[in-house]
């Protein structure tokens, strides 16, 4: 006699720790992103000479999310560049990508920055919808123009059309510092 398996919902917390990224990091982080060689890898070189910040989420040992941030590109501007930010596809939607742009609003804070700017693609209205209740406004579009990786391994640039978004994080600054 079969019985039927009845669905259950079951709660499950737990904690995410947020740390700058080390080159130990990037096998583990290989397993799900397929950047990590051409992306992550340059930028934590630049991390390392302080022209960039690299923030790692990791569930227990397991890097579920990254942030790159270019500090140096547009400093002269007062502006920091959020840039490939990912968090392992299961595990979107409970509060680590938001917790990734806190932490690295943080950074670009204590680095006497006014803005966060970053591009976000048009067809992904998800983070669009994060960045929008993060305060980011849109101020205009462009094409912005990265390496795919193909089927074969090859990498093609390809253009990808993205909104321009910005922050004024001046209220931060006041109240941290």
């Amino acid at each position: 006699m079969s019985r039927a398996w009845a669905t259950r919902t079951v709660r499950v917390e737990f904690d995410v720790e947020i740390r700058h990224a080390a080159r130990d990091d990037l096998l583990r982080l290989a397993i799900w992103n397929a950047a990590t060689d051409r992306v992550v890898q340059p930028a934590l070189q630049r991390q390392e000479v302080g022209d960039a910040v690299v923030l790692l989420a990791l569930l227990k040992t397991f890097p579920c999310g990254h942030l790159l941030c270019d500090l140096s590109g547009r400093a002269r501007m007062d502006i920091a560049t959020i840039w490939h930010v990912a968090v392992w596809r299961p595990l979107q939607g409970v509060g680590i990508g938001t917790r990734l742009m806190q932490a690295a609003h943080e950074e670009i804070v204590a680095r006497g920055l006014r803005w966060s700017a970053l591009g976000v693609e048009k067809t992904n209205t998800g983070a669009r919808r994060l960045y929008e209740r993060l305060g980011y406004v849109t101020f205009g579009d462009e094409d912005q123009v990265w390496p795919e990786q193909m089927p074969d391994g090859s990498l093609v640039p390809v253009a990808h059309a993205c909104w321009l978004m910005r922050k004024d994080l001046r209220s931060m600054r006041t109240r941290t510092g």
